[in-house]
Formats: structure tokens, sequence, C-alpha cells
């Protein structure tokens, strides 16, 4: 682990949470949170699923408000849901538009792997769990992660290293602060990704 400097915070160091159990646990926190802080639900269409789903919304109106859903994925799997897509983006409550996801937040629930997006750090010494992605993210077409985290540095987007990877820092998860956390790490993806397609046409 190397010690950084988050957010002008005092250093830390932060190790990823490999368990799978706890990953689990973790997961379904976050779920539970998003569902308090988000509490204006609809049922909405997101990309490219056909069947609505509920949707969180941070508000129950605006144009564009910070909205959640979860969506388990199995892929027909014989074990069934093996990873859980946690969908952020921005939209109008009350639409019947198709909502677009901007970012996701994705973890699997039957092996550890790091090919997925998302991940819970564990912050040293407070032992506080925290939300970071690893900078997995399309836009038209899958960009190279480390020139996206490129992208995100330049525009201070915060970042943390833990087990000799980078991630962006989205917020802990316990963080009276997290739906504004959430909208800043959103806000700074998509910054971030015009950004990288200007630098690599």
């Amino acid at each position: 682990m190397r010690r950084i400097a988050t957010m002008g915070a005092e250093m830390a160091s932060f190790e990823e949470v490999v368990n799978i159990n706890e990953i689990i646990r973790l997961n379904n926190t976050l779920a539970s949170r998003l569902q308090t802080i988000l509490p204006h639900v609809e049922r909405r269409r997101i990309n490219r699923d056909p069947a609505p789903i509920a949707t969180h919304f941070l508000q129950r109106s605006g144009h564009r408000v910070l909205w959640w859903a979860t969506r388990p994925w199995d892929a027909k799997s014989p074990k069934g849901v093996t990873r859980c897509n946690n969908l952020f983006g921005y939209g109008r409550p009350g639409d019947s538009d198709t909502l677009t996801s901007d970012i996701e937040f994705s973890v699997h629930l039957v092996k550890f792997r790091r090919d997925l997006g998302g991940a819970f750090l564990q912050e040293r010494p407070q032992k506080e769990v925290v939300l970071a992605h690893r900078g997995n993210v399309t836009y038209g077409t899958t960009l190279k992660r480390e020139y996206f985290l490129d992208e995100l540095d330049k525009i201070h987007a915060p970042l943390v290293s833990a087990d000799g990877a980078r991630f962006a820092l989205i917020g802990r998860i316990n963080s009276p602060r997290l739906a504004n956390e959430i909208e800043d790490f959103v806000n700074n993806v998509l910054q971030a990704k015009v950004a990288y397609v200007q630098a690599h046409p």
C-alpha cells in the first residue's frame, strides 16, 4: 500500500476488500444507504433493458436529478446472480423517457475478481470503508483505464492507491454527504470522458 493524501485530508493508506462475503455485506449496506438518501422511487427503463426497474432519485422534481438503480446480473448462469451492477446517472423524475447510466459501480458476488469497476477499500488506520472505482468506463467504446484515470487526475478528481493500483475515490460508505460525493464523482466522470475523447481521438 502506498500512503497518499486524499481531498486535502491527512495522509491515509488503503487496502482493497477482497473477501467475497464482506463485499456482499458492503454492497447490501450501500444499497440500504442509497435507498435512504435517494428517496423518490419510480419504475424507469434504463439503457437497453426493455423492462422498467425501480429507480431512486435524489428528489422528486428537477431537470437534472441524480438517480441510482441496482441491476442483478446472472447471464443465465446456473449459479444464479453472479454480480450486482449499481447504475448512476442524471435524469428528470416523472418523465417516461429511457434513462442512460453515466457510470456503473459493479461488483462480483460469487468469486472476487478485479475486472469490474466497483471496489470497496478500507482506509487505515480508521478502518472506515470507502467506495472507489477502477476507471472501467465506456463512452461509445471502452476507454483505456489508465488514460481515463489520468484525465480524472488532470481535473483534480481525488485518486487513491491500494495494493499497487489506482482508484477514483467516491466517498466513505457512511458519509453524511454521500449523495453529494456521488454527484461530484459522476460529474468528474462526465468531464473526464469528454477530455479523454479529445485527447485520444
